[in-house]
C-alpha cells in the first residue's frame, strides 16, 4: 500500500473515530486508539470481504478476505477500480443510466447486488455485495463494500437445478412410449438443451457392419448412412466405452462417411445399448472447446443416454407391432386394418388433388374347390405367389391388400375408370397356377365416400362372377373424374 493512500487512510479512519467518539461519548485519545486497534482487528480478521473505495472508485484499502475472493495479493488490488476485476456480462448488464438488474437498495441506503469477480487464472467466484457511503478524510464520498462468497452456493444450486433439468428431459423422452411419438426428435432436442450442444446426431444400425442417421439437429444428415467406420465410432462399435474428444485433428473424429461441421472444437460418443448389444451411437458436438467427460454438459447427456437406449428400442418394438397388426402374416401385404387407414390417406389426396382415384375388389374363382383338390398348403403358395406378382405388376403409389380370405383390395390414385380397365385386366392374367380371378372397380365420386365406392366395386365384382368369372367389370358412371 502506498505512502499516500496510508495517509488518506488514516485521515478517513481519525475522521471515522472522531464521530464515534461524539456518538458514545469517548472522545479520549486512549479510547480513539482503541478504537482504531479494534476496528483494524475486525477489519483484517473478518471472514467477509471488506474494502474501502475513494470517491474514483480506486481501493485504498482490501482485507485478507478480500483478496482470497478475488484470488490477487493486495498490491495488485490497491489502486485499481473494482471494475477491473468483474466479470464482463455482469458489467455489461449495466443500463444506460449505470443501474444493475436485481439490485436492492436499502432503506439505509445500502446497495445490494449480486457480483461475479473473475480470478487471474479465469476462475469465476460468485459473491454477495453490500455497498455503503461513507465519508472520506476530507469529506469525499468514499464506498466500503462487504462481499460473502456465494460460489459454492451457487455450484450447488446449478447441480440441483441440472438434475431437475436431466430428470424432466428423461420423462419427456420416456413420454414417448406411452403416446407412441416418435422419440427421436424429443432425444435429441432433450440432449442439445441440457448439454448447450451445437449439433447433436443419432444413428442406428440398420444392417451388417451399415449405420444410418435417423435423426439430426444443427446440421442436416438424416438419411445418411455410414459403411465405413473409423476412429472413435468403430472403437465404440466393437464395444469400446464412451469417447469425449476435445481439440481434435480431423484424423481424430472418426465419423467415417459421415461428414463434420468444420467449427466442431469439441465431441462426446456415447454407445447407445439395450440388454445384449449395441442398437446405435449418439452423437453430441460443440463449437466450443468443453469440459472434459466429467463436466456438466456430459455427465447429462450420459444420464439421458442410458434412457435412450431403452426407449429407442421400445419405439423399434412398438413400429414392428404396429406393422404386423396392419400386415398380413400370409403374403406379407397389408390386411383389412391397413387398408383402411391407406384408403383414408389415398381419399384425403384426391381430395385435395382433384385427381381420380378408382377402387377395385379381386377374387380368386373357385378357391374353395382349389384348396379341397390340393389341400390348404397349396392354396397358401397360390395367394403369395399372385400377391407377389400383383404387387409386382402395379406402380408404387397403388396399394394392394388382402381383403379377406381368397379377396384383395386395390387403390389405383391418379387413374380414371378409362386407364384402370385396361390395367386390372393384365392383372387378372397374373394367377398362377392357371386359375383364375374377377375383378369390379369403381371410381370414386366427388360426392360420396370411399365405403361407398368400395360397395360400388363390391357390386361390380359379383357381377363379374354371375356373368362368367375370370372378367373385369367397371361400374358405369360418366360423371367420374378422368386421369390427367
Amino acid at each position: 500500500m502506498g505512502g499516500r493512500a496510508v495517509d488518506r487512510l488514516g485521515r478517513a479512519l481519525r475522521g471515522g473515530r472522531r464521530r464515534a467518539g461524539r456518538l458514545f461519548g469517548r472522545g479520549g485519545t486512549g479510547a480513539r486508539l482503541e478504537s482504531e486497534r479494534r476496528f483494524r482487528e475486525v477489519f483484517l480478521a473478518s471472514p467477509v470481504g471488506m474494502a474501502l473505495a475513494d470517491e474514483n472508485g480506486l481501493f485504498v484499502e482490501v482485507n485478507p478476505a478480500w483478496c482470497a475472493l478475488l484470488g490477487r495479493p493486495p498490491e495488485a488490488l490497491l489502486g485499481h477500480s473494482a471494475t477491473e476485476f468483474i466479470h464482463d456480462e455482469d458489467l455489461r448488464q449495466r443500463s444506460p443510466t449505470g443501474e444493475l438488474p436485481g439490485r436492492t437498495i436499502d432503506e439505509d441506503g445500502v446497495l445490494r447486488v449480486e457480483r461475479r469477480w473473475v480470478r487471474p487464472d479465469g476462475e469465476i467466484r460468485w459473491g454477495w455485495l453490500s455497498v455503503a457511503s461513507v465519508h472520506g478524510p476530507a469529506g469525499e464520498k468514499w464506498t466500503l463494500a462487504h462481499a460473502q462468497d456465494l460460489t459454492e452456493r451457487k455450484r450447488v444450486e446449478s447441480e440441483l437445478q441440472q438434475s431437475q433439468n436431466t430428470l424432466t428431459a428423461v420423462a419427456r423422452v420416456a413420454h414417448c412410449v406411452q403416446s407412441g411419438e416418435d422419440p427421436r426428435p424429443v432425444l435429441a432436442a432433450e440432449v442439445r438443451w441440457l448439454s448447450q450442444a451445437s449439433s447433436v446426431t443419432i444413428l442406428e444400425s440398420t444392417g451388417v457392419g451399415t449405420l444410418t442417421v435417423t435423426h439430426s439437429l444443427g446440421h442436416e444428415l438424416a438419411g445418411v448412412q455410414i459403411r465405413t467406420m473409423t476412429g472413435a465410432i468403430l472403437r465404440i462399435w466393437l464395444g469400446g466405452p464412451p469417447e469425449f474428444i476435445t481439440e481434435a485433428g480431423d484424423d481424430d473424429w472418426g465419423f467415417g462417411d459421415l461428414p463434420v461441421p468444420a467449427s466442431t472444437a469439441s465431441s462426446w460418443w456415447q454407445p447407445l445399448s439395450d440388454s445384449e448389444s449395441i442398437i446405435g451411437v449418439l452423437v453430441v458436438t460443440w463449437d466450443h472447446v468443453v469440459d472434459g467427460p466429467d463436466g456438466r454438459s456430459v455427465t447429462s447427456v450420459r444420464a439421458l443416454a442410458d434412457e435412450a437406449a431403452s426407449v429407442l428400442t421400445a419405439a423399434r418394438v412398438r413400429m414392428e407391432l404396429e406393422t404386423l397388426a396392419d400386415t398380413d402374416a400370409l403374403t406379407g401385404l397389408s390386411n383389412r386394418r391397413g387398408w383402411q387407414a391407406s384408403l383414408r390417406d389415398l381419399a384425403s389426396t384426391a381430395r385435395q388433388s382433384g385427381r381420380p382415384l378408382t377402387l377395385a375388389l379381386i377374387d380368386l374363382d373357385h378357391f374353395k374347390s382349389y384348396n379341397d383338390a390340393y389341400g390348404h398348403h397349396h392354396g397358401d403358395v397360390l395367394l403369395r405367389n399372385f400377391a407377389a406378382r400383383a404387387q409386382g405388376m402395379l406402380r408404387k403409389a397403388d396399394v394392394i391388400a388382402r381383403w379377406g380370405g381368397e379377396e384383395f383390395a386395390i387403390g389405383l390414385p391418379g387413374c380414371g375408370a378409362a386407364d384402370a380397365g385396361p390395367l386390372l385386366d393384365r392383372l387378372r392374367q397374373v394367377v398362377p397356377d392357371g386359375q383364375t380371378c374377377s375383378i369390379g372397380y369403381a371410381t370414386l365420386l366427388p360426392t360420396e365416400s370411399p365405403t361407398e365406392c368400395l360397395v360400388r366395386a363390391d357390386s361390380m365384382l359379383y357381377r363379374a362372377k354371375r356373368e362368367g368369372r375370370n372378367r373385369v367389370v367397371g361400374a358405369a358412371d360418366s360423371t367420374a373424374p378422368s386421369a390427367d
